[in-house]
This record gives C-alpha cells, structure tokens and sequence, in this order.
C-alpha cells in the first residue's frame, strides 16, 4: 500500500512538472517574463496583430517585449507601434516587419511589405528591399510594395534627401522629387497630425486636405444617392403612366382609306388606235375621271378625324408626382472609443479612428418614406454593411448590426439606437416618417442603454 501511494505522488510530480514545463514553455514564447527595459515593445495595438515566434504564430496582446527574428503581421483595419526608446514606427494594416536587433540602442527591422511612420529620437535603421535607411533625429513616410517603393521625408534628412522630397524606386529605378501633399493616404495624414515633431506639412494643411476630401466624398455620394430612384411603394418609376395610354399610331388614318390604284380608269376604256374616233369624240378632259372622283382634299379624313391633343390623357389623369424633400443622416459609433477594454478585440477593425461610420449627407426623399427607407438605401450604395430584421411584435424592422458592430459587442449594454432631430423614438426607425429637414443619426451606445449618446434615462 505505501508503495502504491509513493508511486502516486512520484505520477502527481511528474504530472506537475510536465504542466510546469508547459506554461513555462508557453510563458517563454509569450513573453510573459520579458521585462528589460532596453529592448522594443509592441503597444497601441488595433484588431488583429499576429506575431510569428520561434515557429509558433499567435496574436499578440499588449505591451508585448520584442524579440530578435520576430514577424509581425498586422491584419486587415488592424495597426500597432512598436516603440523603442522615445523613438517609434507605426504599422499600417497589411505591414510585415521583421525584428533584427530589438535592443533600444541598436534597433533595426525590414519591412517586406506595408506602410510604416518611422519618427527617429535617436538611431535606427530600417531596410526593405535592397535599401537601408539610416534614420537619426528624422521622421519619414515609408511605403513598400511590389514593384514600387517610396520613402517621404518629413523632417530631418535621409542621405541627399531634404524634408518635403521623396524617393521612389519603381522597378529597382531610383527617383528623386517634391513630395505631393495630395499623394498621402489617410493612415499617413493620421499619423503626421499625431506626430509632436515639426513637420514638413502642418496640421493646417492636413485639416484642409482632409476637408476637401471628406466634402468630394460626400458630394460623390449624395449624388449618386439622389440620382437613384426610390425602390420601395408608390415612389417606384411605374407609377409613370405606362406607354400603352398614349394615343397608338394605328389610330392614323390606315393607307387603305387611300382610293388604291385600281380606281384609275382601266387601259381598256380607252378607244383603240384603229377606231380613233374624229376628234370631236375624243373623249374631252371632262370625260376623264373627274377630279372629284379622285379623292379631294376635302375627302381626306377631316381633321376631327385625327387624334386631337384632347385624346392625350388630360394633366388630371396622370398619376401625380410624389414631392421630393431633404434630409441628412450620419452614422457614428465614436462612443466605443471611450470603451475600447469593453469592444470585442474582432471587431476593432470596424471603427473608424474618427468614430463617425458615414459623415452627414443630404438625401433626397419621397413623401410617405420612412428613416428606415433612407437608411437602406444610403447604406446599399455606400457600401456599408447593414443587417437588419423583422420583428412581428412590433411590426417594424430591428437595427441588428452595421458596418459589422452588433449589440452587444462592447458591453451588456450596448447596441444601435436612432434619433430624429435630437429626439430618441420610442418605436422602431422604419415607423418613422421622414419630413422635409429631418437630421438623422444612428448612433451605438455602449453604456447606460442610450444615456451616453443623449437618450434620456430608461425607467421601464
């Protein structure tokens, strides 16, 4: 027997040990005992980063100590900064950077592919292709694809390179030239407004670059949204008359009212040549058919006879014209930005850096329309996912998610609400008919059922 029990605590031990192993194992590969100071760390990270790491992929959490040979992959809506010192490199979504030497004094990486923001305190180097950038005391723009690379320099100089030039490589062919303002993405525009360094472009120039943008985009999108028709009800294009009450072609006088050319006199009316009579029985010009045999003018079908412009359908038949009215409506979710520990880590990709989905735009609608109506159709053509469903209870549809933010997805509480003019109704968006001027929004509360987008406090 007391062998049996020692022979159990030696299986127990090795049991722990074996777990032990694991989760020290497991902790090494995570970095859970990582804690020097002078090596780079991963941090700010948005959606998904993945991390290859002693030939085990995984995606990484925050405040991750990097490593020698480590590849970071940052996913798509996903970015992250790897900070080493006062010096630090934003990765745009679809970047790949690979870790040489993460120790703060000597810190070097390639990026095989993506967009990086390098701001430099002290020295680094960043290589991609067949190229090494020294960077010291500089920020640059780097973007690295197949084929064409470019290197913006914002402050600081990079070789031969002065703030406000860039260097592209198409091809392996080398160019220098003035870098455009315009040629910037919004991922480059955020991070030089974020960066305390003085740039080439200001934040002056950013705010308007950005306006322009946003006010082509918006005016791009409200006209293509006005110059569809509505698709729903009464405001369909059929409800024009159809071409079938229009006053037919047959009812033209039809050819055969013509007389046909049969009623000419016969050849054989004619005396023949052997029996000319004198010419006193020839057959006067009177005995030809008379003119009044042939039809005369005034045998045409009298002109009562034509379709008159009263047979067209009078103005009072026609179907009236539904009136056109305005409205604006936006779609924001910028509260999950004060609650991002709450938000599903899956769904960071879906909110914008501004929060704001869809800025506000005017659209046109028909009378009798709902909010509903509106929404469906600003989100099918702004390609803005939008899923929605009946509900027979209430007997309207239910916001079940857009741009892939559901309920619940950053808290018990949280979830898609609309409003009309500041004021939150209390039955579903498609019983809401629309008047001329309506604001609409479509905000996603997260705290408080509402109370943290303006909706009064719920005391069902």
């Amino acid at each position: 027997m007391k062998k049996k029990r020692i022979a159990n605590l030696i299986m127990v031990v090795i049991i722990v040990l074996i777990a032990a192993a694991g989760i020290l194992g497991a902790g090494h590969i995570l970095g859970w005992f990582d804690r020097s100071e002078a090596a780079a760390v991963l941090t700010d990270i948005r959606s998904l980063i993945a991390i290859e790491r002693s030939g085990v992929s995984y995606s990484v959490g925050e405040d991750l100590q990097l490593r020698q040979g480590d590849v970071l992959k940052a996913q798509t809506g996903g970015s992250a900064t790897v900070r080493i010192g006062e010096s630090y490199l934003s990765l745009n979504a679809g970047t790949e950077l690979t870790i040489n030497d993460p120790s703060v004094a000597a810190f070097s990486a390639h990026v095989s592919t993506g967009e990086v923001f390098c701001s430099a305190h002290g020295a680094f180097d960043i290589s991609f292709a067949e190229e090494v950038l020294k960077l010291e005391n500089s920020t640059v723009y780097l973007s690295v694809h197949a084929g064409a690379q470019s290197v913006g320099v914002l402050s600081g100089q990079i070789a031969e390179v002065q703030p406000g030039q860039q260097c592209t490589w198409v091809n392996g062919e080398k160019s220098t030239g003035v870098m455009d303002i315009q040629s910037l993405n919004d991922f480059a525009l955020t991070c030089i407004r974020s960066c305390p360094q003085a740039l080439c472009f200001t934040t002056a120039q950013i705010d308007t670059l950005e306006a322009e943008r946003l006010a082509q985009q918006k005016q791009e999108l409200e006209d293509l949204l006005n110059s569809q028709k509505p698709t729903d009800g009464k405001n369909e294009a059929t409800t024009e008359p159809p071409a079938t009450t229009q006053p037919p072609a047959t009812t033209e006088p039809p050819v055969i009212t013509q007389p046909p050319a049969t009623t000419e006199p016969p050849v054989i009316t004619q005396p023949p040549a052997t029996t000319e009579p004198p010419a006193t029985t020839q057959p006067p010009a009177t005995t030809e058919p008379p003119v009044t045999t042939q039809p005369s003018a005034t045998t045409e079908p009298p002109v009562t006879t034509q379709p008159p412009a009263t047979t067209e359908p009078p103005a009072t038949t026609q179907p009236e014209v539904p009136k056109t009215y305005n409205c604006t409506i936006t779609i924001r979710c910028d509260t999950i930005l004060n609650n991002m520990d709450s938000l599903n880590p899956d769904k960071a990709a879906y909110v914008p850096e501004s929060g704001v989905i869809l800025q506000p735009i005017s659209v046109e609608f028909t009378e009798g329309e709902s909010a509903f109506d509106v929404l469906k159709r600003v989100c099918e053509t702004a390609n803005i996912p939008l899923e929605y469903s009946w509900q027979p209870l209430y007997d309207g549809y239910y916001l079940e998610g857009i741009n892939h933010l559901y309920e619940f997805d950053c808290g018990d509480e949280s979830g898609w609400m609309y409003k009309v003019n500041g004021w939150f109704p209390n039955y579903t968006i498609s019983h809401y008919k629309l008047s001329d001027g309506d604001h609409i929004v479509l905000c996603y509360t997260c705290k408080g059922l509402g109370t943290d987008v303006g909706a009064p406090e719920w005391t069902g």
